[in-house]
């Protein structure tokens, strides 16, 4: 198994890399919680410097999409989307993303990580392993729906 982790080349992308992010993100998220074009395509066209695919030869297996903004003067990053997939869960690719993009991250002067999810997904032991802890920031928390789970990693 030869894993690379790429950063997303957006401006270069084609329809059918858009369309793989989709088949991807239908597979993990399922109908209703999906992803769709517009999504993928509003998301990157601004912020692809912190976002990562995953692929397995030129088979995308995997991604991490990120943003960043301003609060209080200070540049944050945001985790808005990842996907593994299924035959490749539990071969720390996640992992592998998730630290390609903290390294772009730091490049970029940001000290402080962000993200949400649906606690459905189980996915918090999978982000506090990796350093992130529950935020109680209670102005921040109120910003969200009760059903998601927020964390963050400060101090890169």
């Amino acid at each position: 198994m030869d894993i690379l982790i790429k950063p997303f080349p957006y401006l270069l992308s084609s329809r059918k890399d858009i369309a793989d992010l989709c088949s991807l993100d239908m597979d993990i998220y399922g109908l209703g919680l999906h992803w769709e074009e517009k999504n993928f395509t509003s998301e990157l066209s601004l912020k692809n410097e912190l976002s990562f695919c995953a692929y397995d030869g030129n088979k995308l297996i995997g991604y991490i999409i990120c943003s960043s903004y301003f609060m209080n003067e200070e540049l944050i990053a945001h985790i808005n989307r990842i996907a593994i997939s299924k035959q490749f869960k539990n071969k720390n690719i996640g992992r592998s993303l998730v630290a390609s993009f903290e390294m772009a991250a730091q490049k970029h002067g940001i000290k402080k990580i962000t993200l949400e999810f649906d606690q459905k997904l189980k996915v918090e032991q999978f982000y506090e392993k990796l350093g992130y802890k529950q935020m109680l920031d209670k102005k921040l928390v109120l910003n969200y729906l009760k059903n998601k789970s927020k964390l963050s990693k400060i101090d890169l």
